[in-house]
């Protein structure tokens, strides 16, 4: 079963700021963080894939780089939504784990 729009969004690091199904542009901040992020779906031409496109990817003091999946796309919209947000989420709940204060450069723009 695949993931709906509010149920990835329902995740205690993320904050909705805007939202439009439709055209499939989320607005979200991660954790303590104040910068917004811009998550963008798109269908992947002769595919039934969905693509996902990120305005600040993240850089946590635990990485040697920023973290940019080699896979931006999902077999579905949720899904797509899903790995965008888990993209971000994993490494900062990482470093919080591990007693690091988030700051607002952890979110590199893209």
């Amino acid at each position: 079963m695949g993931y709906t729009f509010d149920e990835v969004l329902d995740n205690g690091l993320v904050e909705v700021i805007e939202r439009n199904d439709e055209t499939g542009v989320f607005v979200v901040r991660i954790g303590s963080l104040e910068t917004p992020v811009t998550i963008g779906l798109g269908m992947v031409m002769n595919s039934e894939r969905t693509n996902f496109t990120l305005s600040h990817v993240i850089k946590t003091t635990l990485q040697a780089g920023p973290y940019r999946t080699s896979l931006p796309f999902g077999d579905d919209p949720g899904y797509a939504l899903h790995r965008a947000i888990n993209g971000l989420t994993t490494w900062y709940k990482q470093a919080v784990k591990d007693g690091h204060q988030p700051s607002e450069d952890w979110l590199v723009p893209t």
